[in-house]
């Protein structure tokens, strides 16, 4: 009688994905959209009605861009996935308070229609659509993306003060300095932990 013969584990070579899920794009997208609402709430409790502004038409410009490729292109839309809506909530996180309407609608664009839509949409893209949306608006307005405007809790803010970030702080004037623009270190630790600090919105 033959021995019966052992099989190797048999090495996966196709292409990714290996593991598999019943869960949609569009459930994971609107997961991740969710996820982020505690951020985007503490942007507009620090920030006021500016996160809400500028937030808004990062949102509006992708989602804009994306129905606009996906019609000149006679591609099937999209827009239900969350993907653009995540996009936008993202770029809009990492926007400052007091961005002009011209970044985020601009930064959207270029986030959605050039990065995510020219490479062939979501899946394709080679980088993160968001972040390339930042690297462009910083690049052309850097003044606009390196102005930080320091929180003011409430919706109702009377003006806006600009403020050093704890890091550009820490960079030009040293720890200490920090330390005392702050009360103490635990302070520090608190703001950068709630984000009741000057900076992006996220």
């Amino acid at each position: 009688m033959a021995e019966p013969v052992k099989r190797e584990h048999e090495l996966i070579v196709s292409s990714s994905p290996h593991v598999r899920s019943d869960e949609s794009v569009s459930r994971i997208m609107w997961t991740v959209n969710l996820a982020l609402l505690p951020a985007f709430a503490g942007s507009v409790y620090f920030f006021g009605l500016a996160a809400l502004w500028v937030t808004g038409l990062c949102i509006a410009s992708s989602m804009l861009s994306e129905m606009l490729v996906q019609k000149m292109t006679g591609t099937e839309s999209s827009l239900n996935d969350g993907s653009a809506f995540l996009t936008g909530l993202l770029l809009g996180l990492n926007l400052p308070p007091s961005s002009p309407a011209y970044v985020p609608i601009l930064g959207g664009f270029v986030a959605v229609a050039i990065t995510k839509q020219l490479f062939g949409g979501l899946g394709f893209n080679v980088f993160n659509p968001a972040l390339i949306g930042r690297a462009f608006v910083l690049i052309t307005w850097p003044r606009a993306m390196t102005t930080w405007t320091a929180p003011q809790l409430g919706l109702d803010r009377v003006d806006a003060t600009t403020a050093a970030t704890p890091l550009g702080l820490m960079k030009e004037d040293g720890l200490n300095e920090l330390i005392k623009a702050f009360g103490s270190m635990e302070n520090v630790y608190e703001s950068l932990f709630f984000g009741n600090t000057a900076g992006s919105l996220g």
